[in-house]
């Protein structure tokens, strides 16, 4: 059995995986790939930025730095085991993963 969850942040999935190696998990049962491609996520991909003179004359963190890293990590974990695929899951929960299965979030779902 297969489970697939993603995660909006690279911290939080990276932990999640070494939960799950710590738990038993094989290294090549656990699979994480960044979402992004090496243009950067969709927005923020252009440079844009208010006056420094206008924020107070605050250099480039003001005016151009992103907030935080963004992106879509998604984790796929194979479970060879009866309980395993529960197990993972549970893992990756409290780490903050959502289920990367359609059929979870249907469309009109609270």
């Amino acid at each position: 059995m297969e489970i697939v969850r993603i995660f909006d942040n690279y911290d939080a999935a990276q932990q999640a995986r070494n939960a799950l190696l710590a738990a038993g998990f094989s290294d090549a049962s656990v699979r994480l790939k960044t979402m992004i491609d090496e243009a950067g996520p969709g927005q923020s991909n252009f440079t844009v930025g208010n006056d420094p003179d206008v924020v107070g004359g605050q250099a480039y963190s003001r005016t151009f730095e992103p907030e935080h890293q963004q992106g879509l990590f998604l984790m796929r974990v194979v479970a060879s085991e009866p309980g395993q695929a529960e197990q993972a899951a549970q893992i990756c929960m409290r780490y903050g993963a959502r289920s990367g299965d359609p059929g979870d979030h249907p469309p009109g779902a609270a």
